[in-house]
């Protein structure tokens, strides 16, 4: 006889036990400092990296399977920006010395995907300067241009739902075209269909405290887990999050406010913070298959309209199903 068994992922006595923590909570302490003192050094190298890139930072830097073959591209990703953006096609540029303002060709932007966002990050440090998206530029003017105060600039773009010529726009600087645009090939985002086989011993140790942070999460401030968790940058997005246990499959219940407007797409990550699991959600009742291992999974609501409101605990709901085996004697 199989049986249907619906857990709260948070609460369920079946699953999570007390003794788990005497053993997990340490690996997880450690785990979360092991991550912050390597995203301290790696984050160190790679801003001397960037600033070494002379002439080529203002060449166009798809995420694509050149870029991950560079040595140190993944350990960066990972200690920078683990909660990989599997449903996006992404680009960046600099960083760019900027004396006044800072120009981009958003007419090519809104012919290349059906919703897009640019994000400009002060370097070295990567705070979040200014975000503008397919949602906020006048689709009648061919260029959108910033005041920015002095100093070198990050721009990073992100397109969702390519369209038939993909391409990442020009870009001028100061009045001067520094940048042209180039051709995006639509297979780009084919590199995150094998990620998970660099799952590896160190990756695993970076990343092992962010399950256990979310087993506990209601003992931390929403702040605190929002900073560990979500990716910076990008207002217009909503997310939702929670655990992946082995053997169980989720089961996604909305209403069709949640699709009205938007797009939902699903992640679903390992323990090491690898995809296993890239998903667009399109009807309002969705089932995956079962997990093999324990993970998070993490969903996006991309807005393709500025007047959309943001989605009520009730129209989403999002749950573990687990199917057990009994024997009858």
């Amino acid at each position: 006889m199989r049986s249907l068994l619906r857990l709260n992922p948070l609460t369920s006595s079946k699953q999570f036990f007390c003794l788990d923590l005497l053993w997990e909570l340490p690996l997880a302490l450690l785990s979360f400092c092991f991550y912050r003192v390597n995203r301290l050094l790696i984050s160190r190298l790679y801003r001397r990296f960037q600033s070494r890139l002379g002439s080529r930072a203002t060449n166009w830097r798809l995420l694509n399977r050149e870029t991950l073959n560079m040595p140190i591209s993944l350990p960066v990703l990972m200690t920078t920006g683990p909660r990989w953006n599997t449903h996006a096609l992404i680009g960046t540029l600099g960083p760019l010395k900027v004396s006044q303002s800072l120009s981009i060709r958003t007419s090519i932007c809104l012919l290349s995907a059906a919703s897009w966002t640019a994000v400009i990050y002060r370097f070295p440090d990567f705070l979040t300067v200014t975000q503008f998206s397919s949602l906020t530029v006048d689709s009648e003017k061919e260029w959108s241009n910033l005041l920015l105060p002095q100093g070198r600039y990050i721009l990073g773009i992100r397109y969702y739902g390519l369209l038939s010529s993909p391409k990442m726009p020009d870009v001028r600087v100061d009045g001067l075209l520094t940048t042209r645009s180039i051709d995006t090939p639509s297979n780009t985002n084919e590199i995150y269909a094998d990620l998970d086989k660099r799952t590896n011993p160190y990756y695993l140790a970076l990343h092992f405290y962010i399950f256990t942070l979310l087993r506990l999460r209601k003992i931390f401030s929403q702040s605190f887990v929002h900073s560990e968790l979500l990716p910076v940058g990008d207002p217009d997005t909503e997310f939702r999050y929670g655990l992946i246990l082995a053997f169980h499959r989720l089961v996604v219940k909305m209403s069709s406010s949640c699709l009205n407007g938007r797009r939902v797409f699903l992640t679903v990550y390992n323990r090491a913070s690898l995809p296993v699991l890239s998903e667009e959600i399109k009807d309002l009742n969705w089932t995956s298959s079962s997990f093999s291992a324990d993970g998070f999974y993490l969903f996006r609501f991309r807005p393709l309209r500025p007047d959309v409101y943001p989605i009520h605990e009730s129209e989403f709901k999002c749950d573990l199903e687990t199917i057990s085996s009994t024997i009858e004697i």
